[in-house]
């Protein structure tokens, strides 16, 4: 057994110490493509990201979505709206736009305090040493309450305009279901003690069965930056579609 605060504390001053990362997953519409996010631990409170959707033709310009200081900015997909950006922040009052954000802080969480949080939360076991993509790394198995799991969600929906209603009603049941339950991640940790892989396996809570999902770290330390798209290209989502849904999401 491993304490997991040492765990968290470790990984979370080699991610400080490195500044910047990739991290790779499956894209939500496609699992074989890869959604890519370029992370930059610029303080303690603040970590900027740029992050970009894959697109099925590679004529097409793509979406894309930054992180910067708290502040969304994202690919105008409108065509009724001149700007090539929106932007958006925890004050909007635009549902989309308070549904984007509250994603986007999600996942933002792997950001090194949040992560080493939930790490000294966990049950933290080493499995031993195996290789991953060319990298010596020790695996281990975290084991981590699911109603710590609900708690981190309902806080960061509550902290950028509300839950959706539907999971607002969905909570007491899920939060009964998640006793005793544990969401799974195998890490995988490099002799600086960053990660390489990790495998994240969600217990089935009554919804539909959903399949561990690998994610990838790579680039440590790499340049990165990321940058506000510039002011005379970029509109509100609140003086662009006011507190309405956009017309092709409904």
């Amino acid at each position: 057994m491993v304490d997991g605060a040492t765990f968290g504390r470790r990984i979370e001053q080699a991610t400080r110490s490195a500044k910047t990362v990739r991290v790779s997953m499956p894209a939500p519409d496609d699992p074989s493509q890869s959604l890519d996010a370029d992370m930059v631990f610029v303080s303690p409170t603040r970590t900027d990201l740029s992050m970009a959707f894959p697109v099925e033709n590679p004529q097409d310009e793509g979406f894309e979505l930054r992180m910067v200081d708290g502040s969304l900015y994202f690919s105008n997909p409108d065509p009724e709206i001149d700007a090539q950006w929106l932007s958006a922040d925890e004050g909007t009052r635009n549902p989309f736009a308070q549904t984007l954000v509250g994603m986007m802080q999600e996942s933002a969480r792997v950001a090194p305090a949040d992560q080493s949080a939930l790490y000294a939360k966990s049950r933290v076991t080493a499995v031993g040493p195996e290789r991953v993509a060319g990298t010596q790394t020790t695996r281990y198995r975290v084991a981590v309450p699911m109603t710590v799991v609900l708690d981190g969600v309902e806080k960061s929906y509550r902290s950028t305009g509300g839950l959706d209603p539907e999971l607002e009603k969905e909570l007491p049941r899920l939060r009964q279901q998640a006793k005793g339950q544990t969401l799974t991640q195998d890490v995988w940790v490099d002799a600086q003690h960053r990660p390489v892989q990790a495998e994240v396996a969600t217990p089935d809570l009554g919804g539909p069965k959903t399949e561990p999902m690998t994610i990838t770290y790579s680039r440590w330390g790499k340049p990165v930056t990321v940058e506000r798209p510039p002011a005379d290209q970029t509109q509100s989502v609140d003086t662009a579609w006011g507190s309405e849904v956009p017309p092709w999401l409904e």
